[in-house]
């Protein structure tokens, strides 16, 4: 009986053994193949949310390059973009980029120029900037061109990188050359912000700008006619933060790197850090455009994303195997033992309850994990208690801790700003009571420190006894005081831009839809027009002041190039529509009935997505304007035809306070002096003073400058011309002066060629001071330049020597053969002695037979020298007829404070005693 009962025992174990192992390996079977069904499916659902994501960061990637050309093509159909304009136009933009600066092509010589400008639009202490190694600001060091940072736009940062010159910097003026030769934007590398925190890294996106608004072909050219480069700091890990922080993200990192450069370190990620992924979903690539770089967008699966999106099935088929199976076996025990069946189902059930409890709790802690990621604050109120909760984010954010909170109602309600106490208090009572179906209200509430943040609560009442009184209430709280700053800025920004609008009434703006209905009409443009603004606003068009004459050529001359058919409004703007700004003067009506000369310039009006919501156009009157240039045209006509007929030149010369000269008006007698052909140009001052002869240009700028400093009343100068042709001309100029309330100096005058007078003043000059015998200097100009050695010698403490000479026996000469051979004798002495003379030296006939020579830079010894010489040329010489001639000498040096009298009677002293002592000698 026993082995029988044992061997039912054994069977029933072994059946049921038997078919928990058949149930193990089908459940085992049917896990591995849910596995694999699920790893494809997840695959696939990486693919399509990889490929969603990729398309929103190319999409904004794309905004940024659209963003820099409708900024470059700002700057390209500019003139001059003032520092109001480069951040008006560019406020939009900086809700998706660190910001935008404008960095223009300064020459060393616009440098000075350059920073007072800028001081003078109010950068108070504006100046080139070096940053040196150890981050530190100094004056930029000299070189050929500087690319300052000029205008700066950005929401995070101030003006701390203000006058930064870009080619001080090795990489970033690498980054420039880049652009600028290939005429493309540029992007660079993470960088670090330049005198800002090291820690802030970003990319800069750099487009070069060039005279004329249209990139050179040439290389050369692209060089010459750069004007600046627009700079946009990108940070293309705000772009993936702000992209894509959301909750439908989670489980996916994405990682952006350059294609183009090998073993490249990623440029933006998220999530921060970045986690590991999971290599056996796969990866979702994108190659993505932005200026020179290809971007490589990967975005892989984390495990999160497996837990988020996994096939539930995969978790309960194991389980639900496991339970058929042990269900089967308990099943054939139960035909056997009753008991066993009993505790089986016991035991099963008790799993299930584990498992559920497990997935409770999963789920409560996702949900946790969801608001925490949301960056939201959780709170909860037991209303039958009265005691209120908060969790750590909530407490941690306003700085306390649990104890010092509190947690009563009283504790919160106290930290309430006053002015909110009683409408928070009246939406709990509502929401309480069952009037609202959740609860949603606004506030400020006080941090630690004092200050009072901006939150907002979300909250329901999750639990009500039988009579519908709330006993529990679970809520969230979210910090908004960010954008109430926001909010209150734009509102400040609304108003200051509506009391500009109603100020400008010499300056007419109005503003159409994208159907052309005026949505705008400011006070100036009611001024101008005669309309009110209830007339026009949502009722009328532009083409009700314009000229339909004007409107029809227009529309003919867009279908003329090619650019469509355009009727009415729509040929009005149809450039704008282009990308282009429309300029231009039109013909347009007032309310009276009366034509008016009018400036209207219209741009495009977008939203911040880059769409056309309509047209803005500022108008100006300038019909008296116009009258104005046409008389001052006719008058400057009148005034050449009449300076044309003077003989010379008029001119008008013109220099302001920081040195800078120009010629308002010269007539053409300057052509004429100049032999200039007028075709070549007007002619500029600068080119006026390199004719001047180079002995008198410092001195003729240095008299008008001393005009322009003591103020003087008049100016008179002569100086010498360099002609077309290479003639030196003499001009005489003279002019009256007049200060301006500017501070500019005004030059009113005429240049005359005196070239004939100052010949002849120089043929009288020679005349007077050299005798006509012997072409040596006369008694008159010894005793002037005499005088003027002296002071020279007396100044710069160098010798003077002089030396005299007489003819022996020359009465005797005289006598025998006549005066006409004495003055043969004369004239034959003083051409051979100026032959052993320096070009320094000065020989003057003093009268009669008597002479003297000046030696500057002459000691006694080289005079006595000298004069040794020329008696042995006197002893070797012979004169036709006369023979051999004979001379007396005196030499004497000049010693300090002697008068020219005093050197020469002590010379004549010498000369005398030179003739009493037989003659034919040197005394001195």
């Amino acid at each position: 009986m026993l082995n029988v009962k044992g061997a039912a025992l054994w069977q029933r174990w072994g059946v049921s053994l038997v078919v928990l192992l058949l149930g193990a390996l089908l459940s085992v079977l049917a896990t591995r193949a849910m596995l694999q069904t699920n790893q494809e499916q997840l695959k696939s659902r990486l693919q399509l949310l990889g490929g969603e994501r990729m398309a929103l960061i190319a999409t904004q990637v794309r905004a940024l390059a659209t963003e820099m050309r409708g900024l470059q093509r700002f700057f390209s159909f500019s003139d001059e973009v003032s520092r109001r304009e480069f951040a008006g136009f560019n406020h939009h933009a900086l809700e998706h980029i660190v910001g935008i600066a404008w960095a223009p092509r300064v020459s060393h010589i616009q440098r000075d120029s350059h920073e007072q400008t800028q001081r003078d639009e109010g950068l108070r202490g504006y100046q080139i900037l070096d940053l040196n190694q150890d981050d530190q600001w100094s004056p930029a060091a000299p070189r050929d061109e500087y690319f300052p940072l000029t205008y700066i736009s950005s929401l995070n940062y101030d003006n701390a990188a203000m006058g930064f010159n870009m080619a001080s910097h090795p990489v970033l003026y690498a980054l420039l050359k880049r652009a600028r030769d290939s005429g493309e934007p540029a992007l660079s590398n993470l960088l670090s912000l330049v005198g800002l925190d090291k820690q802030a890294q970003a990319q800069l996106l750099v487009s070069p700008v060039y005279f004329g608004g249209k990139v050179p072909e040439s290389l050369q050219a692209r060089r010459q006619q750069l004007r600046g480069f627009l700079i946009m700091t990108v940070s293309l890990q705000s772009v993936l933060r702000r992209l894509l922080n959301d909750e439908t993200f989670n489980g996916l990192t994405v990682g952006v790197k350059d294609a183009q450069q090998a073993n490249a370190p990623l440029l933006a990620n998220y999530p921060q850090p970045l986690p590991k992924a999971l290599s056996e979903l796969g990866q979702v690539h994108s190659m993505v455009s932005l200026a020179d770089r290809q971007l490589d967008v990967c975005i892989e699966a984390l495990p999160s994303f497996v837990a988020t999106y996994q096939d539930a099935r995969v978790v309960w088929v194991p389980w639900l195997g496991a339970i058929l199976t042990l269900m089967t076996a308990l099943l054939v025990w139960v035909l056997s033992n009753q008991r066993f069946t009993a505790m089986s189902l016991v035991r099963s059930r008790t799993q299930e309850l584990e498992l559920r409890s497990a997935q409770v709790a999963g789920l409560e802690a996702r949900w946790r994990a969801a608001l925490d990621s949301a960056g939201d604050g959780i709170w909860e109120w037991d209303l039958s208690a009265h005691v209120l909760s908060f969790c750590d984010r909530y407490l941690g954010r306003l700085g306390y801790t649990a104890s010092e909170f509190g947690t009563r109602e009283e504790d919160w309600l106290m930290r309430v700003h006053e002015d909110d106490r009683e409408r928070c208090q009246a939406c709990v009572r509502q929401h309480v009571r069952g009037e609202t179906n959740t609860l949603m209200m606004e506030y400020r509430l006080q941090n630690h420190a004092g200050e009072y943040l901006w939150v907002m609560d979300r909250g329901q009442v999750i639990s009500r006894n039988e009579q519908g009184r709330a006993l529990r209430m679970i809520g969230t709280q979210t910090d908004i005081d960010g954008l109430k700053s926001i909010q209150r800025r734009a509102e400040d920004s609304q108003r200051y831009l509506q009391s500009v609008l109603d100020a400008a009434t010499e300056v007419a703006i109005m503003a159409t839809d994208i159907h052309g209905r005026f949505t705008l009409f400011n006070a100036g443009a009611e001024r101008l027009f005669g309309y009110q603004a209830n007339d026009v606003v949502n009722r009328e068009t532009p083409l009700l002041l314009h000229d339909p004459l004007q409107i029809k050529a227009m529309s003919e001359d867009l279908q003329a190039r090619g650019l469509g058919h355009y009727e009415g409004f729509a040929a009005l703007v149809a450039q704008v529509r282009l990308g282009e700004v429309e300029a231009r003067d039109w013909r347009m009506r007032h309310k009276n009935g009366q034509w008016r000369d009018i400036s209207l310039r219209i741009t495009a009006i977008r939203n911040h997505q880059g769409g056309l919501t309509g047209f803005l156009g500022i108008a100006v009157d300038v019909t008296e304007r116009r009258e104005v240039q046409r008389q001052l045209k006719a008058h400057d006509e009148r005034l050449r035809k009449l300076a044309s007929q003077v003989p010379g030149a008029l001119f008008q010369y013109r220099m302001d306070l920081e040195g800078s000269v120009e010629f308002v008006f010269i007539s053409d007698g300057a052509y004429k002096l100049l032999d200039l052909d007028p075709a070549h140009g007007p002619l500029e001052a600068a080119s006026l003073f390199t004719r001047i002869h180079r002995d008198d240009k410092v001195r003729v700028q240095a008299s008008i400058r001393q005009t322009y400093e003591k103020r003087a009343s008049a100016w008179h100068d002569e100086f010498r011309i360099l002609t077309h042709a290479g003639e030196v001309l003499w001009v005489r100029g003279e002019a009256r002066t007049e200060s301006r309330r500017d501070g500019s100096f005004i030059w009113y005058g005429y240049l005359t060629d005196v070239s004939v007078q100052k010949k002849l003043e120089a043929e009288l000059r020679q005349l007077t001071i050299t005798d006509p015998l012997t072409k040596a200097f006369n008694r008159r100009f010894f005793d002037e330049q005499g005088r003027l050695e002296i002071h020279r010698a007396e100044r710069y403490r160098t010798p003077l020597s002089l030396l005299m000479w007489d003819i022996d026996h020359f009465k005797a000469i005289n006598d025998r053969y006549g005066h006409e051979w004495g003055d043969r004798v004369l004239q034959q002495f003083v051409e051979q002695f100026s032959a052993r003379l320096r070009q320094s030296d000065y020989l003057c006939r003093l009268g009669g037979e008597e002479f003297a020579v000046l030696l500057p830079q002459t000691d006694l010894s080289a005079a006595r020298q000298l004069a040794d010489d020329l008696l042995a040329l006197c002893e070797e010489a012979r004169l036709p007829r006369v023979g051999k001639v004979t001379a007396s000498f005196a030499v004497v040096a000049w010693q300090s404070g002697e008068s020219l009298a005093q050197v020469f009677n002590r010379a004549d002293a010498l000369l005398y005693q030179a003739k009493a002592e037989g003659r034919a000698c040197v005394r001195g």
